[in-house]
């Protein structure tokens, strides 16, 4: 007997009532902001994080992770990416 994935459908945008507006929310954050963008992203597209990227003050960096969806980019970046990341949100100045 095969069964088949159950399908729901549910009204998101009246039941999602966060607008998400992560903009105002760093607008007084001093520290570095590193903004991560799935190249491939289908549920949040790079669009929104370049957007993102463009309306934050420095000290800031933007890192694409070229051919990553939404859920698979974290499998597509090394030791490396991560060392210069972290070494960018720690770094005393910039």
């Amino acid at each position: 007997m095969s069964t088949s994935p159950l399908t729901i459908w549910l009204p998101v945008k009246w039941l999602l009532r966060d607008r998400y507006d992560t903009v105002s929310h760093l607008t007084s954050f001093s520290r570095p902001v590193l903004v991560v963008i799935a190249q491939r992203d289908s549920v949040v597209p790079a669009r929104f994080g370049e957007a993102l990227y463009d309306a934050l003050a420095d000290p800031k960096q933007l890192r694409v992770v070229k051919s990553a969806e939404h859920n698979d980019w974290t499998d597509l970046v090394d030791v490396g990416w991560w060392q210069e990341s972290i070494g960018f949100l720690l770094a005393p100045s910039h």
